[in-house]
């Protein structure tokens, strides 16, 4: 069982890679743009304060690039327009043909024309602000529009509220209407599918986590794993939303600086309550930090305070995937075998926590990383934090079978427990059998004058009930409270009819257990003495002496 979900878990990752990395890194537009016009360098750019841009401040600049420099540079402001214009020659060739207008994608909202023509528009600009800064920007442009074989002017206005770009292809080609719709319409899954999908599958997994909260035991590791879904939401909304759920853009950069702060923080609490560690101080010292980040994001007003919270809050939060692989890697060196299944989904959302510090990095140092070739321009959490859900799948799976096996096993201690305790009771009734037969009743056969008859049975009583019960805390008094008979007279009685004390009887009982336990198992003389019934090791080698002539260790050997 334990192996067969081993291997399926691992089988359903390795597809889940693969599907998820395709979909996220192919490139289906390169057909279109590989017969196209490059248009991706030398714009003229104009910094302005109002929408219509009279008088702005001019350069050239090509892209990927930020706007944000210019912006502080002449205003010393991240608030402002800026109108984009391009002039280029439309080859002849394709004449009465429709074109695509690719401009990648733009930091905020823009409206764009093509000779003066109004072309398309993503987002809405002030006072009712929206910005959607990972939306592709395909507009179509109608042969009616186009020059061909002359110069063309593309003019893109943008308002900025924040840290603004345009990254990815930026091109013209010619392009049939199914092709148009196709590429629009794999851009729009391409942003909104991870939100849709993290919203049902979050939806199903709080639900169930919800439920399985009753559970005392495992709740602190359910409620940590809901609390990081309610931040996380907030972050992978992020890059594809495409409504005005905040007043404006600095408000919802505020928010996802703040909700990815609280996800990295519940995420490690989810982490040591899935691992069973008990950490306070580490846990004391992220709630601190989380503290310390959300009150500097929310009292960030001036650009300075600005660009130094978030440079804080990214250099701060990011190296805290190390302590991530940490957790994971520890618990593999200890063979848990939980982490064996959870450890890939660890250093995914570690990869995923570095590829995103560095990608809002680049937002705050106004530059465009790449390694090995690969640019780090668009957040890639929308489509790994997926990985959090086959996680607490693999947390549901491993429960269940941790249940089973725990079942199991109960069910076997059960059944040896039974089968000692049958033995146990076997013994006692062949003790207690010796013990009427040989040792009670037989030493005398004429009462004593002040022992009545019916004296007899309430002391069998007595005797029966210390056979089953000698291991327990047994008093003459409580004895004789249960027969219904003063104490000092039943301990005449109980002399009388065995030849002992009430207390020596326990102790002859107790001691002869103890004899077992001494030869057949591998307890300490501590053990015995607590297990048989007596409150110290004094008291236990006092009556074991007294039964056997030795004392305990002595008779072992």
């Amino acid at each position: 069982m334990k192996n067969a979900t081993k291997t399926i878990v691992c089988i359903s990752f390795i597809l889940f890679v693969i599907v998820v990395w395709y979909y996220a890194s192919t490139d289906y537009n390169y057909n279109i743009q590989y017969r196209g016009l490059d248009i991706s360098n030398d714009w003229i750019i104009r910094y302005c304060n109002t929408q219509q841009c009279i008088d702005g401040t001019t350069g050239t600049i090509s892209f990927p690039s930020f706007f944000t420099p210019g912006l502080l540079h002449n205003f010393t402001s991240i608030q402002g327009y800026v109108v984009l214009t391009k002039k280029i020659i439309i080859p002849a060739s394709w004449k009465d043909q429709t074109l695509i207008l690719a401009l990648g994608k733009i930091g905020d909202a823009d409206k764009t024309f093509f000779n003066n023509h109004f072309t398309g528009q993503t987002g809405i600009f002030p006072p009712h602000e929206l910005s959607q800064w990972n939306k592709d920007r395909y507009y179509l442009l109608q042969p009616n529009i186009i020059h061909y074989g002359s110069v063309n002017t593309i003019t893109i206005i943008i308002s900025c509220m924040a840290y603004n770009r345009i990254v990815g292809d930026m091109y013209i080609a010619p392009i049939s209407h199914n092709e148009f719709t196709t590429i629009n319409h794999i851009s729009s899954l391409r942003s909104s599918i991870p939100l849709y999908l993290n919203i049902g599958i979050g939806l199903t997994f709080l639900f169930i986590f919800l439920l399985l909260c009753y559970s005392r035991v495992e709740r602190p590791k359910y409620i940590t794993f809901i609390l990081q879904m309610i931040p996380g939401i907030f972050v992978i909304a992020e890059p594809s939303l495409s409504a005005t759920w905040y007043p404006d853009t600095f408000f919802r950069v505020r928010v996802f600086a703040i909700a990815w702060s609280l996800l990295v923080f519940f995420h490690f609490l989810f982490l040591h309550r899935i691992y069973n560690y008990t950490r306070k101080r580490i846990e004391l010292l992220l709630l601190l930090i989380t503290v310390m980040l959300i009150i500097l994001i929310i009292h960030a007003k001036t650009i300075p305070q600005i660009e130094w919270t978030g440079l804080t809050v990214i250099l701060i939060l990011t190296p805290l995937a190390i302590y991530n692989l940490s957790l994971h890697g520890e618990q593999l060196v200890k063979k848990n075998e939980f982490a064996t299944l959870f450890f890939p989904i660890g250093v995914i959302l570690a990869i995923t926590a570095v590829h995103d510090g560095i990608v809002y990095l680049s937002l705050f140092t106004f530059t465009i990383y790449s390694f090995f070739g690969y640019s780090f321009i668009s957040p890639i959490f929308q489509y790994t934090s997926l990985f959090v859900f086959v996680g607490a799948g693999l947390i549901i799976v491993y429960q269940y079978i941790a249940m089973s096996r725990e079942i199991e096993n109960m069910n076997i201690i059960l059944e040896q427990k039974v089968e000692e305790r049958t033995k146990e009771l076997r013994a006692s009734i062949e003790n207690l059998s010796k013990a009427i037969e040989f040792g009670v009743f037989s030493v005398k056969s004429k009462l004593p004058y002040y022992f009545s008859p019916q004296l007899k049975p309430k002391i069998k009583q007595a005797i029966i009930y210390i056979h089953n019960n000698y291991r327990s805390d047994i008093s003459r008094e409580g004895l004789a409270a249960m027969v219904n008979i003063h104490h000092d007279y039943f301990s005449k009685a109980f002399k009388y009819y065995t030849g002992k004390s009430v207390n020596d009887y326990i102790y002859e009982l107790r001691v002869k257990e103890a004899i077992k336990l001494l030869l057949e198992r591998k307890m300490n003389i501590l053990d015995i003495a607590l297990y048989i019934g007596f409150d110290s090791v004094k008291t236990f080698n006092r009556a074991f002496k007294k039964f056997t002539g030795k004392n305990p260790s002595d008779y072992r050997k």
